[in-house]
């Protein structure tokens, strides 16, 4: 992908493309096999293609951008790969709120 994955949400894309976790680096820091999993077993998934702007502003670590995205991946790689790489990461306790179902049922942002 050579765009944005956030391109016309919420503010303009500008600067270059920048790799970002799926799962924040915050959430894998203490989780040794899930960040392995994430950025070497399956990067693909798990490292998307955002502007500076949407990474400085922290848009991109938002709830609904990570649906987004996720949505992105699926788009890519359909959902029968997908949901299973990402219901499979080897965390070292239960986080049922980064399930595929969980990201997926996160309401979009209503903008007014």
């Amino acid at each position: 992908m050579n765009e944005c994955e956030l391109q016309g949400e919420r503010i303009p894309c500008a600067g270059g493309l920048q790799n970002h976790h799926l799962i924040s680096k915050g959430k894998l820091q203490k989780a040794k096999a899930a960040k392995k999993y994430c950025e070497q077993t399956h990067p693909e998934i798990f490292i998307r293609q955002i502007c500076a702007a949407h990474n400085t502003s922290r848009i991109a670590d938002t709830k609904w951008a990570r649906k987004k995205m996720t949505k992105n991946a699926v788009a890519d790689f359909g959902v029968g790969y997908v949901r299973p790489i990402i219901d499979e990461i080897p965390w070292k306790v239960p986080r049922p709120e980064l399930s595929y179902k969980a990201i997926m049922a996160v309401p979009l942002p209503k903008i007014e």
